[in-house]
């Protein structure tokens, strides 16, 4: 086996005249023998199915960059227009999702602050206001 030159001692004895320089770490720093450098390894991807396609589905789509919507985005907005053009099996899903995602929040109960109630009274003073200098 071979020696170190300055001291005698075999390279990895790590004795008092191992010199540390160049592919010769210190000794405390080395992996110790029969222990693993990554103990716990690499992990494990996901392969479950509710994962994947969730992955998937947040994705964004790459066919429009000026969009920066989801697939999820997409698919719903797609089913919506589908629906909205008498598509009956899609409006039958669109109902079932809307069934599954819950209750729609309620609009404010005070009609003073809903802008519909303030537009729709705007539109009836200015249908007034119309009237009487009408009626000739």
């Amino acid at each position: 086996m071979a020696e170190d030159e300055s001291s005698g001692a075999p390279p990895g004895s790590g004795g008092a005249g191992y010199a540390v320089g160049y592919r010769k770490p210190p000794v405390h720093t080395r992996f110790r023998k029969g222990v693993s450098g990554n103990p716990r390894g690499r992990p494990r991807r996901k392969t479950d199915l509710a994962s994947l396609l969730s992955e998937a589905l947040d994705r964004r789509r790459a066919s429009e960059p000026r969009q920066s919507r989801t697939q999820r985005e997409a698919i719903v907005a797609a089913l919506v227009e589908k629906s909205a053009a008498g598509d009956l099996r899609a409006a039958k899903l669109l109902f079932e999702l809307m069934r599954q995602a819950g209750p729609v929040p309620e609009p404010p109960a005070s009609s003073e602050n809903d802008p519909r109630e303030i537009l729709l009274q705007r539109l009836a003073r200015l249908a007034g206001d119309r009237a009487e200098p009408g009626s000739r």
